[in-house]
């Protein structure tokens, strides 16, 4: 026997509100914390607070001060939101390009964890202390930088620039067009010149340098090591001290120069064009942490 049950349009409408107000109280007291979790929750945000971690401080502080925990550790938390709240720094990153065009589309990152995606000129909530940001944008170079955030600082404003990677440039040429040679010629008679610059400033270099050793010589004689100085052999000693710095000074510089010199004119000479063919490519080799090229090409 089968029996069919009938319902007027407004009991079944009764019925079915009726199950899902069952089932939503269901799941709301599913998700609330039990005791055990109000007191672990209370717990976590006191380690977090010795290790200045705000954010997730206030995280465990939310899901203490739950309705279904303790009415003692309920209100400790609600207390304690408040001041963490008034606690965590707060910052604005406006990014542009070299151009001053703004950019939204940007990756935040603070020590690996990511914060933004999209940039809306809203203040970003951030732990205090020494942290590394990273910014990354499709088109532009990575820009790294560090910051120390001072607590309770809100809406601190910092301005980012990124740049664009540099365009490679190639360099070509042939034996019959006239405007090859002459730059074969005017790059190798750079490079000529360049490289002799660099030997002329490393035989300074190396004149200064042992001059530094003939002055440290002498000021060792005027007054040798445990032996008293009189006033004028004190002033001498200083005199030659002094001398000797101002070689090594200048014997710096000259290698300095001497080394940019050569380098300048060995990549004028190699990135010339010959006389036949040849195509050249300075590649720019650009990260975080180096900045450099990579010559290609065929001479």
């Amino acid at each position: 026997m089968i029996t069919v049950m009938k319902f007027r349009s407004n009991q079944l409408i009764a019925a079915l509100a009726v199950a899902g107000a069952v089932q939503w109280l269901g799941i709301a007291r599913a998700a609330e914390p039990t005791t055990g979790e109000c007191l672990t929750a209370s717990n976590a945000s006191l380690n977090f607070s010795n290790e200045h971690k705000l954010r997730a401080e206030r995280a465990q502080l939310l899901a203490c001060a739950a309705a279904s925990c303790p009415d003692e550790i309920r209100k400790e938390c609600l207390r304690r939101v408040d001041e963490v709240n008034a606690a965590i720094p707060s910052i604005v990153f406006e990014v542009k390009d070299s151009a001053g065009k703004v950019l939204t589309t940007v990756k935040v990152t603070m020590d690996g964890e990511v914060l933004a995606t999209q940039l809306e000129g809203l203040a970003i909530a951030v732990d205090p202390g020494a942290h590394k940001f990273v910014f990354e944008a499709q088109g532009f170079l990575p820009f790294e930088q560090q910051f120390i955030i001072n607590e309770s600082q809100k809406g601190r404003s910092e301005p980012i620039i990124l740049v664009a990677p540099p365009v490679p440039f190639t360099l070509s040429g042939n034996g019959t067009d006239p405007e090859a040679r002459s730059e074969v010629i005017n790059r190798k008679t750079l490079s000529t010149i360049f490289g002799g610059v660099g030997v002329a400033s490393l035989a300074v270099g190396t004149l200064f340098g042992l001059e530094v050793g003939s002055k440290n010589s002498k000021s060792a004689s005027i007054c040798p090591t445990g032996q008293p100085c009189t006033p004028k052999q004190k002033a001498n000693y200083d005199s030659s001290v002094s001398d000797a710095r101002t070689a090594r000074t200048l014997a710096v510089v000259s290698f300095g120069v001497g080394a940019a010199a050569l380098a300048t004119g060995a990549i004028l000479f190699f990135t010339a064009p010959s006389a036949n063919s040849t195509r050249v490519s300075l590649v720019p080799a650009m990260d975080l942490n180096r900045l450099g090229a990579t010559l290609q090409g065929v001479w």
